[in-house]
């Protein structure tokens, strides 16, 4: 079996907001509540697993995406989100 990332925990000091945030951006549902998590689950299948936390350190999320859709979601993100453009000529979230 090949090894892959399933998901990962997103701390967020009130999920359902940031993660209906996040999937406003990206064009994605929220799925719905598994336990206490608020996931938002990518193309790829790995989820992101919005919990609250008191305390919220920075983390980094990067998003590949293709000229179409990073136009599409550039006319969705508002100026909330910081957009990166790496050296290899790869457009990305963070």
């Amino acid at each position: 079996m090949a090894v892959e990332l399933n998901h990962t925990i997103v701390p967020a000091h009130d999920p359902q907001a940031s993660a209906q945030f996040l999937a406003d951006i990206l064009g994605l549902p929220v799925d719905p509540p598994v336990a206490h998590f608020t996931p938002v689950t990518l193309a790829n299948g790995v989820s992101l697993d919005f919990d609250h936390h008191d305390h919220v350190d920075e983390h980094h999320y990067a998003f590949q995406l293709s000229e179409e859709e990073f136009d599409g979601h550039r006319r969705r993100r508002r100026g909330r989100t910081r957009l990166t453009i790496p050296s290899k000529g790869v457009r990305s979230w963070q």
